[in-house]
Parts: C-alpha cells; structure tokens; sequence
C-alpha cells in the first residue's frame, strides 16, 4: 500500500517549520496505522500542489505494486486539488463522496 500526502504547505518529519507550513503527521499516521494492521508501506512523501507531481507519484506507486494507494488530502475541489482529476484522467473513478473528502479509483493498467 503506498502512502501519499499532497499539499504545498507541508513539511516532513525533519523539515524546518516556517511561516505558513505544517508538519505531515498523516503520512505517518496513516502508515504506522497500516504496519499495525499488518501491511506492508510503500511511503510516497508528500506530493506538492501540481498535476504533474501528483500524476508521476501515483504512476511511481503503481509501478512499485501497490495493491492500495492512500492519498491525504488533494481529493476535495480545491485550485490545488489533483488527485481526483489524475484518477479520472489516469484510471476510472469508482467513487466519491460528495464532500469530497473519500473517493476510489482504479488504474487502467489493471492495478
């Protein structure tokens, strides 16, 4: 399962917070939350706010056998919200929910 977090204003675990930055505590969240149950992560990192970034990171986990690849933030309807349109693009959208806050999607490649 690959873990992926989107979004400019994010920093990694050893990034220096500056104005107008977060730290990426989902990413570790939600990959911790998957060894737990016992998983195996392929960590993604954080993809910035751009379509081709996004696109080239959810290929990467693709070609790396993800069977799953979870995405925090990016999904909404926000300027700088990608993954749902490289999904529709790239794949076919199986579901999202109408906040959209949850959405499944299926590569066109089989995986």
């Amino acid at each position: 399962m690959a873990v992926f977090s989107t979004g400019d204003e994010l920093v990694g675990p050893s990034g220096k917070l500056a104005r107008g930055k977060l730290r990426d505590a989902n990413g570790a969240g939600l990959a911790a939350a998957v060894r737990e149950a016992g998983g195996e992560v392929i960590p993604g990192g954080i993809l910035p706010d751009a379509m081709s970034s996004v696109a080239a990171g959810l290929r990467r986990a693709v070609r790396a056998g993800a069977d799953l690849i979870v995405t925090s933030a990016g999904v909404n309807q926000g300027a700088y919200d990608f993954v749902r349109l490289v999904v529709e693009q790239e794949g076919e959208l199986e579901f999202w929910k109408v906040d959209g806050s949850l959405s499944l999607g299926r590569s066109c490649d089989g995986a």
